[in-house]
């Protein structure tokens, strides 16, 4: 003897005595399988992203904002282990980053490209304004620092930029 099935206009099904609700288990299914797509969607994003190209600095957030900073605009560069970010004007304060369009009493604005979970920032002086990021690490940071002192040297820029670093500074003293 075969079991029967019956359907209802609810969504219910039942099979002998048992009732199970199609919509809910579809409805279940769909919001699993959004959570896991959402999570591995954000798994592999960058919090800040950063490129030297030929003839720009090219940085990036996972908010969308970016900017190009055209080696010959820079004017200084600066290593700060303390920096006062302000208040943000336009862009993200999140758990891992601070991006965007910001405000302080010593910069007025500027573009912020920062993870929190790193203590150095750079610090550059452009024509156009003025640009603090950080990228990775504290090391990774610093090793960009002389790295742009290197490349901005090549590009015979390196007579016209400041370079300054609170390491240089503290050993000056």
């Amino acid at each position: 003897m075969k079991n029967k099935k019956t359907f209802s206009i609810s969504g219910k099904s039942q099979l002998d005595g048992f009732t199970k609700y199609r919509n809910t288990s579809i409805l279940f299914c769909i919001l699993v399988i959004l959570v896991f797509f959402l999570f591995f969607r954000s798994i592999g994003k960058e919090n800040i992203y950063m490129e030297p190209q030929a003839d720009a600095l090219y940085l990036s957030s996972r908010t969308g904002e970016e900017i190009y900073i055209s080696y010959d605009s820079i004017s200084s560069i600066n290593l700060v282990n303390t920096f006062d970010f302000g208040f943000p004007k336009e862009g993200a304060d999140d758990k891992q980053i601070r991006c965007g369009l910001w405000e302080n009493e010593a910069l007025g604005c500027y573009q912020l490209f920062t993870l929190k979970n790193v203590s150095d920032y750079l610090v550059l002086t452009t024509e156009s304004g003025t640009v603090v990021f950080n990228y990775e690490s504290t090391s990774v940071t610093d090793s960009i620092y002389s790295s742009l002192q290197e490349l901005l040297s090549e590009k015979g820029l390196a007579g016209q930029i400041t370079f300054r670093s609170y390491t240089e500074a503290a050993v000056q003293s």
